[in-house]
This record gives C-alpha cells, sequence and structure tokens, in this order.
C-alpha cells in the first residue's frame, strides 16, 4: 500500500526542459549541440544534444620552424666541428706528429732521427707547411668550448596554424525518461559524426544519371555548434564520439546514464578576432 504524500507538501517548482530535466542546475554546466551552417548560423528546425560537461579542453596551435639552422658549417663538418669544440681536434693533431716521430725513428733512431729532423724542416721551409701546421692547431685550439648556435639560425619563423580542436566530456542521465535523456541524445551524436549520406552507386553511373554532380554522390557529414558557459564554439566538425555500450540500462534496454567524450575540430584555422569573438559573445566566432 503506498504512503500518501502529506498535505503540505509542496508542487515541483524545478524546471524541465524539452529533452533533459536537470532540476536546479545552472544551465552555465550545461553543454548544449546544435546544428549550423559553414558560417555558423544556427538551423531552426535542428534539435539540441543537451548534457552536463564534466571536462573539456580547448586548443589552440601554431607552427613555426628555424629555416636558418642548416646555414651553418656543421650540417657540412659535423665530426670535424664537434672535435674542435671538445678540444679533440687540437689532441688529435698533436697525437699524429707523435706518430709520425715514432715512425721515423723506429728504423734507426740516430740516424733517422737527423735525416728525419733534416727533411722535415726543408720541407716544412719550402712549402710553408710549418706555419700553416701552427696556424691549425692554434685555431682548433682557439675553438674548445665554442659552438656555432647563434640568435640568428635559431630564429623561430611562422609557418602555420591549425584547425581549433575541443575535446569535451558529457555525462547523460535518466531523470525521467532514460530514451530521450539518454539514447536519443547519444543517438543524434553519432549520426552527425558521420556522412550525411554514402553513395551506393559506382563512379560512371553517377555521373551517367547525374551528370557533373555524380562526382560527388555522397553528402559529408554537418556543422555543429557547442554552447558552454555563455560561448559559442560553431562551425566545428565531430571527428569521434566514443560511448560505453555496458552500463545500468531501464527494462527496456535504454541506458540510464553515459558518459560520452568528443573530439571536434573547427572548420577553419582562427586568428586573434575570432578569439576575441569567441569571448565577446559574437554571434559567431569563425565566420568570415
Amino acid at each position: 500500500m503506498a504512503v500518501p504524500e502529506p498535505a503540505n507538501t509542496p508542487p515541483t517548482t524545478l524546471p524541465v526542459q524539452p529533452t533533459a530535466q536537470w532540476g536546479a542546475l545552472t544551465y552555465l554546466k550545461i553543454a548544449y549541440i546544435s546544428l549550423c551552417d559553414n558560417r555558423g548560423g544556427d538551423i531552426s528546425s535542428s534539435p539540441v544534444v543537451e548534457a552536463v560537461m564534466t571536462d573539456g579542453d580547448f586548443t589552440v596551435e601554431s607552427q613555426y620552424q628555424t629555416p636558418f639552422e642548416n646555414s651553418n658549417p656543421e650540417n657540412r663538418l659535423p665530426n670535424l666541428l664537434g672535435m674542435a669544440q671538445s678540444g679533440e681536434a687540437s689532441a688529435a693533431l698533436g697525437r699524429i706528429a707523435e706518430n709520425i716521430g715514432s715512425a721515423a725513428n723506429a728504423t734507426n733512431p740516430e740516424k733517422a732521427a737527423g735525416l728525419a729532423a733534416a727533411a722535415a724542416r726543408k720541407l716544412a721551409e719550402a712549402t710553408g707547411a710549418d706555419v700553416l701546421g701552427r696556424a691549425i692547431g692554434s685555431a682548433f685550439e682557439s675553438l674548445q668550448g665554442k659552438t656555432n648556435l647563434t640568435k640568428i639560425n635559431s630564429t623561430q619563423v611562422f609557418v602555420s596554424t591549425g584547425s581549433v580542436r575541443m575535446s569535451v566530456t558529457l555525462f547523460f542521465m535518466a531523470l525521467k525518461d532514460a530514451k530521450t535523456e539518454v539514447e536519443d541524445q547519444i543517438n543524434l551524436l553519432q549520426q552527425w559524426a558521420l556522412p550525411q549520406e554514402l553513395s551506393g552507386t559506382g563512379l560512371l553511373e553517377s555521373i551517367s544519371s547525374d551528370g557533373l554532380a555524380g562526382l560527388f554522390p555522397s553528402t559529408v557529414p554537418p556543422f555543429v555548434n557547442l554552447v558552454y558557459s555563455g560561448k559559442s564554439y560553431k562551425p566545428f566538425l565531430i571527428e569521434s564520439v566514443s560511448v560505453p555500450i555496458t552500463g545500468p540500462i531501464d527494462k527496456n534496454g535504454n541506458r540510464l546514464s553515459a558518459t560520452v567524450t568528443l573530439s571536434l575540430i573547427s572548420r577553419q584555422a582562427w586568428d586573434k578576432n575570432s578569439v576575441a569573438a569567441l569571448y565577446a559573445g559574437g554571434k559567431s566566432s569563425n565566420a568570415n
């Protein structure tokens, strides 16, 4: 036997939304996703997906490179310059000289030493190798501890900027009707993430029946507008929808709750004005 409600029980005054009943939760914590055109204009006939956003991030990214980094001698002679910087080059020259002298003295130390010394002096004087050798050795010694990195060849140059990306986590929960508040909402998101229609005919058949339009017989996914906390992100495309297929269900198999992860990407790259319009509550944050 049901227990009757007390006579002084106040009537229910909680607001009831068309697709979900969130009680007294502020609308600023609810994400609203609907269809829009390719310039961010609203489509009045579009259904609206409503869910509590439990997590999300908004990423803007630009690419830079240093075109001057390959304009240094280290890319031509990496081993030699590396040896010079570490001091190994000057040490190696010294060892080479010692090895040459040892080889000359190995056969007859006394005679070879005199002949080798005299010949080396004459050859060095005639060719200027003694001066050149000292200059090279001195040059390598002066390079120890030096690097060819400069402010010029490390200057970053702007290359491009990519589309804005968003990753959001939505929570759906059935407070009144599991099919309407959870299943139908997820159903719409999955539909919007996929092409609206893929042709089942071949290219030649499509061209023969539809002419030039037959080259493009299928229809791409639609653009969406995500409104959250007073900001409108549009036009965006849904890249992926990740939905659990297990969890609590009602007697008809409808999920009672679900946490859904969405990945979205903007139609175009944004500039400073796009971000300014977003924070100013502009009608379209990326319309050109």
